[in-house]
């Protein structure tokens, strides 16, 4: 069985609640384990070694009431790191990186930017949704996955649950760059207008999802969770 890190995030409070959803969300698959954003540089490779892959999860950006900034920048610089020995390894090994949320913002725009600044994220178009949705994929992908009943039935009833304020509107042109590097998988109508749901980088494993499979535990949440256990 493959191996998969969670990144903890520098919450002021106790949130272990929503590491332990992550866990639940892929432990049928794969071994889970929890990875400390605050050890050593000098022993990130070593613990990533030990893995083949790791979540980018959840959070808040620059939000006093649930981090420091300092907190959050050597979170960053840390999330900074594993980027590129991920790229790194991939030159030799697979090494799978899934964003959620925050973790998507991330990974989408590491591929705008080469280097992480608290700036980067002004690129961000607010998106506010908190709720349930439907959920609809490019064919492609979504026969890889799932069968035609449960396509329909994806597209008809509310399956994936999204909490956040920000994305990548489809008509900006922070999108159109994104698509230099990635294949948008899945697009979701929001209050103000089309943003990308999901996506994969073309040249890594490496993926992005602005809506939260580790909240609903249904087939979409069970048979994403084992695409990926597949994918690492």
């Amino acid at each position: 069985m493959k191996t998969i890190g969670i990144v903890e995030f520098p919450y002021l409070s106790d949130r272990n609640y929503m590491l332990n959803q992550y866990k639940e969300w892929l432990s049928p698959h794969m071994n889970v384990l929890f990875i400390d954003y605050t050890i050593p540089i000098q022993l990130i490779s070593k613990e990533l070694d030990s893995l083949d892959g790791i979540v980018w999860p959840g959070g808040n950006i620059e939000d006093d009431k649930y981090h420091t900034d300092e907190a959050f920048l050597k979170y960053m610089h840390f999330i900074d790191y594993t980027y590129s020995y991920a790229k790194n390894r991939n030159k030799s090994k697979k090494f799978t990186i899934i964003g959620i949320c925050l973790g998507f913002e991330i990974l989408g725009l590491l591929c705008l930017e080469p280097k992480i600044t608290l700036d980067y994220f002004h690129q961000l178009q607010i998106t506010p949704k908190h709720g349930t949705s439907t959920l609809e994929f490019i064919p492609s992908f979504a026969s890889n996955i799932f069968t035609k009943k449960e396509i329909k039935e994806m597209k008809e009833t509310n399956v994936v649950m999204h909490s956040h304020a920000y994305g990548f509107n489809m008509n900006s042109q922070v999108v159109t760059h994104l698509k230099k590097c990635v294949t948008i998988l899945s697009v979701d109508s929001f209050e103000k207008g089309d943003f990308v749901n999901m996506y994969q980088y073309k040249k890594y494993p490496f993926y992005g999802m602005m809506f939260h499979p580790e909240k609903l535990n249904n087939f979409v949440s069970q048979k994403l969770s084992f695409f990926f256990s597949k994918n690492l």
